[in-house]
């Protein structure tokens, strides 16, 4: 068992020379998001076009250094999904827009001379409005209904220096809970519409990019 230790501490002790994060240390960042798609189906000779949609994300935030490798933070983001459906009668146009904000705490532990594992615990709220616009030749119907979500949970990632000023950042997955709300009127009467979402994901479909300035 002692012989155990003492290799753990032999292969351990050369990580603790890698470069940290210092202590007081302001980093600014964020990440960007815009996807395009269009749905088609064909059966035969016949091809009928599906919704073409749209989604745009925007997520700064501001990241300080309690202590080495420790930080704490705040993003305030917004994202808009929305798709369009045309025929031959009809354009029917869905937005789901909403802003969110999310104070986190990030942890890292250095990989090497510029590489960095993390692991950050986040809690989300949010707030938006889903609208539903149906065209018609001479007429439209509009529908909204109020959204709100709460989420908190671990996200694991890893970061990389290109530079003493400049990072990236990669998410790679969510390990916590959400719950969606969506709020609307039947008459008098309130209408909501819960969604309780337990997450275990990891890439490729959790993957999240972003990009690190330190200020100071």
């Amino acid at each position: 068992m002692k012989r155990i230790a003492i290799l753990l501490l032999i292969a351990l002790g050369p990580i603790k020379a890698f470069s940290q994060i210092s202590s007081g240390s302001l980093v600014v960042g964020g990440a960007f998001s815009l996807s395009l798609s269009k749905d088609k189906t064909e059966e035969g000779s016949n091809t009928e076009d599906g919704p073409f949609r749209t989604y745009f994300s925007l997520t700064p935030d501001v990241e300080y250094f309690l202590a080495d490798n420790l930080s704490a933070g705040i993003g305030i983001g917004y994202a808009l999904n929305k798709s369009k459906t045309e025929n031959s009668t009809s354009e029917v146009i869905s937005k789901n827009g909403m802003f969110t904000i999310s104070p986190y705490l990030k942890k890292y532990f250095s990989l090497g001379d510029r590489a960095y594992f993390y692991g950050q615990a986040l809690a989300s709220i949010g707030f938006g409005k889903v609208t539903n616009e149906t065209k018609f030749s001479s007429s439209t119907i509009t529908t909204e209904r109020n959204s709100s979500m709460f989420s908190i949970g671990v996200v694991p990632g890893f970061r990389y220096d290109i530079s003493d000023k400049v990072g990236l950042e990669a998410g790679i997955g969510f390990l916590g809970f959400t719950q969606d709300v969506e709020k609307s009127k039947n008459g008098n009467t309130e209408v909501r519409d819960i969604t309780n979402t337990f997450s275990f994901r990891f890439v490729p479909n959790s993957l999240s990019l972003g990009i690190r300035y330190t200020i100071k």
